[in-house]
């Protein structure tokens, strides 16, 4: 028996069963919500620092591929902003013809 008096609420034994059905439940619950929540939707616009996380470049190439109009931008407030689908768009390392976006 898992009460040690069925009224009282100051004291209650779990057994190591009891536990281990809370630890699957929580698991269970958890993988349900985390399934749920992960239809992430891309920005629309990316900061410039993420604009070389995203495509694993340096500040230096970024600023380089800026300069000669690879990567065009949006400034807004004195910030600048990158197309996400642009982005997308940008040639892979190894490919011959570079495409303006």
């Amino acid at each position: 028996m898992n009460l040690i008096t069925p009224l009282s609420n100051e004291y209650t034994l779990f057994t190591w069963r009891d536990l281990d059905r809370f630890r699957q439940k929580l698991i269970m619950d958890l993988t349900e919500i985390i399934k749920g929540d992960l239809q992430i939707t891309p920005k629309n616009w990316l900061k410039s620092h993420e604009v070389c996380k995203f495509l694993k470049i340096s500040y230096g190439t970024w600023q380089h591929l800026k300069n000669i109009g690879t990567i065009l931008f949006a400034k807004i407030g004195g910030a600048h902003y990158y197309d996400y689908e642009k982005i997308l768009r940008l040639p892979h390392e190894g490919e011959s013809d570079p495409v303006r976006i």
